[in-house]
Parts: structure tokens; C-alpha cells; sequence
């Protein structure tokens, strides 16, 4: 049985689970998650706590140092070295003996008599199933509880989901572990370095004790800095214990910890596990309901990570992605969000750094491809929300880019790094501002910025797609109260834009057409209405009849309804 020497922390609720699951008579009850999140030490816990109550008799198999695919025998030889008395086996086989040791009752009446807890059954998943059948067949006062990475597949098997630590208790784990490594920190501390580090952890047991261990070696900082923001950048891969003793082999890093799962893969299962590295990082921390930022809709996957046409591929289609999905899932590398309408999948962050180390070793023509494919997704999508957002479906169009906005930052953040594909990050900046998600979720800061950046990876050449997106600065520039520099970006578009020279003060001209695109002309309108100016109307109508011709349904109506 594995223990730790920080206590028993949290998990009142899937303790609760287990408890009542066992005094209910349940037959096989699974805890499932990742490796590391702490499914021994709950089963430890729930046992512990069953057999003070109730006496009954508790069996404990550790299956970890099985091969990967081991048959029924190795399985059944673990178990009958922890339940059979020496000898026990002369005169009948292995299984029998097991049975018959299993049937000695425990005469309480309370719950199961007996529990048969198999631990790591994930690397046997098959063997173990079917012994496990056979066990619950022949025995019927027994229960097994059995932790895995991956449901056993029993017809009746109660599966109890272990999810990480909430925020409150990592950040109490994280503690404890510091004290162990002779090193306490002040409160101070732990109201913001560490719950920095818990939250970018997503309150991962193992992955906060490797982290509180380095202690020994580095300040809280340096930790903290090598949770970079970009996979390629992130140095917990690197983590590794310096204990020696009493220490799993699967949990010497982080590395290994995934590893361990990622090994037990199909081919297939690999290649969209590495795929979906391209999006967003998945947080559920505290909240087990799906939150704005958990995940991304099946389709999503389907489109982004499915062999495209006309490129290599690796047997992943869009038919098949769903089911392989599900695999991900019921293997804890990959994250399920429900809620009563839709579900939803993410990676966490852990499990996407090594995601994308695995994708980069494909080379350098999959990241290019997945990431092509990632952002042409979410551009055509935002250019849908830009399209419809004042129609029918509106609100259902800016709810999804509510959910979808790390997504579509991360998207518009790729396509503007590079000069090859910088204007189609600005056309997605530009799309934004016009679908009303720029001013959703707190986006209007960050969508200026990566506008700005776009903008300067574009260059200074005049094109509309420029004037476009510099009005659409321009007009943020109004809202916000900045008028002087909504102003220098007008300027800007009416360099731009004028054929020839256009008067020595442009802003004292507003019944001229000088050229500027809808944007821009509804851009200077809200720049005079800031200032009670008449003049405005005239502008507004200019930047409608624009809009009108242009086919922009939505802003005309608006740009019209500012003008009377």
C-alpha cells in the first residue's frame, strides 16, 4: 500500500463516494485518473476508514510491476501472493485457492465481507478484467476496488472519477511538502507564488510535491518561471525527484508520470493526443461543471486534428476522431467537461507540454500543418460570428466565443508571429472588433494588443485590411477616453487612404469624403459625437452607405441609428 508523509488532504467528497458504494454492497468500484492525482492514496483512505467501522477483512494487490500486458496467471499469481497462506495452493490451481480464500466471511453483516483492492491496473487492464469477473462470479461477499487510469470494463462497474486538489487544498499540500524539504515559506507566499504555482499545476498532487522538492535547489521564483506560458518554453518536463527510495518508477517526474499512459497508446490515440496541443490549456480545478474556459467542442477536434487533405497522414479521420477521442478519455489524457448540452475536451497543461513535445518530434511539417489547420478553424468561425452576431443566431454565436476566446487568442496569436501569415491575424483582429467579441470577457485590452503587434509584423504598407483594422483601434481608442490617440489613428488611415494630399487639417473636414473605408468613417463619427459635435450625423451617414455596400447588414443598421 503506498502512503505519503504529508497526511491525507481533501477529497471529502469522493471519499464519501466510496463509502457509500461499499456499504451499498457495490461489486467492482473503479477510481479512475491520472497517474500521480492520487487514486492509491484514496483507496488507502477509503479503506482504512470502511474496515475501522465495519472490521471487515481488506486485501491489498499492487499490480504496477506487471509487463504491460501481462496474461490472467500474472495477475491472479499477485493476488494469491497477498490472500493465500503459504502452501494454500497445493491442492487445487491458483484460482481456486483464491477463491476459496476470499470466501472466508466476515460475520459483521455490514457491507461487503470482504475487499479485494488492485492497485495500477491500467498497463493489465484486460487480464485484470477478466479475473476480476471471474473473482466477483465465484465470490459473492466480496468487493474490489481497484484504481486504474483506465475503467476495467466490468458490465457493472461504479466508476468514481478522482479530479485534482481544489485550489485550498493543493495550496495546504504544496505546504506541507515545503516543511518536509526544510523549507517553510512565509504566508506571504502562499496567497500568490504558490497558488501561481498550484493553478498552473492544475493542483496536481505528484506534480506539486516534484515541485515543492525543488525547494532544496531553487527559490519559489525560479519554480514558478519554469511554468512558462508556451509549451516549447515550460521546463517541468525536467522535474524529477531525488528521492530513491520508496518511490514508484512512474513517478520520478513528470515525464514519467504521463509517459507511463502515453506508452499504453495505439498509434492513433498518439497522433490526436499530440494534435490537440494546439489548443488552449483545459482548467476544471474547483468547479466540476464546464466553465467558460473548459475545452473545446467535438467539432473543434475533428477539423483541427484530423488528417487533412492533400498531406500525409496517420490513419486519423474525421469519422474516426470521436472514438478515438473517448479512448484519450477513458485513459485520464484528455479531459471531459459535460454539462446538460454539450461536452467538451481539454488537455491539461502538464498533459499538453508533453503533447507538444511528442508532436515536435514529428518534425516540423506536423506542427505546421496542425497549426495551419488550428487557425483557419477559428478564423472561420470568428468571420461567422462577424457575419451573424445581429441576427437570429446571434447570441448563441457570442456565447460559443465566450467559451472559445482562449482558442481564438491563441489562434489570432500564431497567425500574427509570422510575417508569412501575419495579415491573417490582423483580418482576425479586425473580425473580432466587428462580431462584438473583442468586448467580451475582458478581451478589449488583449485584442489591442495583439492588434498592434500584427499591425507591426505587417509593416506600414497601405492596404485596406490596414485602414480597416487601425479604425477599429481608433474607435477603441474613443471608447476608452483616449481621444487624442483615436485621433492619431484616424490620421493614419487618412494617409493612407487619400489619393492625393488631403487638407493641412483633415478633423475640421468631416463633409468631405476623403477616401476612408466604413470602419474608419464610423470611427471618426463616434471621435465627434465624444465631442457634442453636429457634424457627426453626416460622418455616421457616410460610414452606413459604406457598410450598406459593402454588405455589412449589422454595422449599417448601427452606423444609421447613431446618424439620426
Amino acid at each position: 500500500m503506498s502512503t505519503t508523509s504529508d497526511g491525507f488532504i481533501g477529497r471529502g467528497r469522493e471519499i464519501g463516494q466510496v463509502l457509500t458504494l461499499l456499504l451499498r454492497r457495490a461489486r467492482l468500484i473503479t477510481l479512475l485518473g491520472a497517474g500521480g492525482i492520487g487514486k492509491t492514496a484514496l483507496a488507502a483512505e477509503a479503506v482504512a476508514r470502511y474496515r475501522a467501522s465495519t472490521g471487515a477483512t481488506v486485501h491489498w494487490v499492487g499490480l504496477a510491476r506487471l509487463q504491460a500486458g501481462a496474461d490472467e496467471s500474472a495477475v491472479l499469481d499477485e493476488i494469491a501472493q497477498v490472500v493465500l497462506e503459504a502452501d494454500a495452493a497445493e491442492a487445487c490451481t491458483t484460482r481456486q485457492a483464491v477463491v476459496n480464500a476470499l470466501e472466508q466471511a466476515n460475520p459483521t453483516g455490514h457491507g461487503p465481507e470482504t475487499i479485494l483492492v488492485l492497485d495500477n491496473c491500467e498497463h493489465v487492464a484486460a487480464a485484470a478484467g477478466q479475473v476480476i469477473a471471474d473473482v466477483l462470479a465465484a465470490v459473492g461477499s466480496v468487493c474490489v476496488l481497484a484504481t486504474s487510469r483506465r475503467p476495467i470494463g466490468w458490465v457493472d462497474e461504479h466508476r468514481v472519477a478522482v479530479p485534482p486538489l481544489s485550489c485550498a487544498d493543493a495550496v495546504e499540500l504544496f505546504r506541507r511538502r515545503a516543511l518536509l524539504a526544510g523549507k517553510p515559506l512565509p504566508e506571504s507566499d502562499y496567497e500568490e507564488s504558490v497558488a501561481a504555482i498550484c493553478r498552473r499545476l492544475h493542483n496536481h498532487p505528484l506534480y506539486l510535491r516534484l515541485a515543492a522538492a525543488r525547494l532544496v535547489r531553487q527559490p519559489l521564483a525560479t519554480i514558478l518561471s519554469d511554468l512558462a506560458t508556451e509549451p516549447e518554453a515550460d521546463r517541468r518536463l525536467a522535474w524529477t525527484t531525488s528521492a530513491t527510495i520508496g518511490v514508484d518508477a512512474r513517478h520520478h517526474g513528470v515525464g514519467d508520470a504521463i509517459g507511463w499512459s502515453y506508452r499504453l497508446c495505439s498509434d492513433v490515440e498518439r497522433l490526436l493526443f499530440e494534435r490537440m496541443s494546439v489548443f488552449a490549456a483545459g482548467y476544471d480545478i474547483d468547479n466540476r461543471s464546464v466553465t467558460p474556459e473548459s475545452g473545446v467542442e467535438l467539432e473543434a477536434v475533428e477539423q483541427v486534428c484530423a488528417d487533412q487533405e492533400g498531406r500525409p497522414g496517420g490513419g486519423l479521420t474525421r469519422d474516426t476522431v470521436e472514438e478515438v477521442l473517448h479512448g484519450l478519455a477513458d485513459q485520464s489524457l484528455v479531459t471531459v467537461h459535460w454539462s446538460p448540452t454539450v461536452v467538451r475536451y481539454s488537455l491539461v497543461e502538464s498533459l499538453r507540454v508533453y503533447a507538444r513535445q511528442r508532436l515536435r518530434e514529428r518534425g516540423s511539417d506536423e506542427i505546421t500543418n496542425v497549426t495551419e489547420s488550428y487557425v483557419r478553424y477559428y478564423r472561420s468561425r470568428v468571420a461567422g460570428v462577424a457575419a451573424g452576431w445581429c441576427g437570429p443566431d446571434g447570441a448563441a454565436m457570442l456565447q460559443w466565443a465566450q467559451q472559445a476566446w482562449p482558442n481564438i487568442r491563441t489562434a489570432v496569436e500564431l497567425a500574427a508571429a509570422e510575417p508569412d501569415t501575419a495579415e491573417v491575424g490582423l483580418e482576425m483582429c479586425a473580425l473580432l472588433f466587428e462580431s462584438r467579441i473583442a468586448y467580451l470577457k475582458g478581451g478589449f485590452r488583449a485584442t489591442k494588443l495583439m492588434t498592434e503587434r500584427a499591425l507591426h509584423v505587417c509593416g506600414a504598407r497601405p492596404t485596406p485590411l490596414r485602414q480597416r483594422t487601425i479604425a477599429k483601434l481608433a474607435l477603441m481608442a474613443v471608447y476608452a477616453g483616449e481621444l487624442d490617440n483615436a485621433e492619431e489613428l484616424l490620421g493614419r488611415c487618412v494617409l493612407d487612404a487619400a489619393a492625393d494630399m488631403p487638407p493641412a487639417r483633415w478633423q475640421d473636414s468631416p463633409h468631405l469624403d476623403l477616401g476612408l473605408s466604413a470602419a474608419a468613417e464610423f470611427a471618426w463619427g463616434n471621435l465627434l459625437l465624444s465631442g457634442r459635435d453636429a457634424r457627426a450625423g453626416m460622418v455616421f451617414q457616410r460610414a452606413a452607405a459604406k457598410f450598406t455596400a459593402a454588405g455589412a447588414a449589422g454595422p449599417a443598421i448601427q452606423a444609421a441609428l447613431v446618424a439620426t
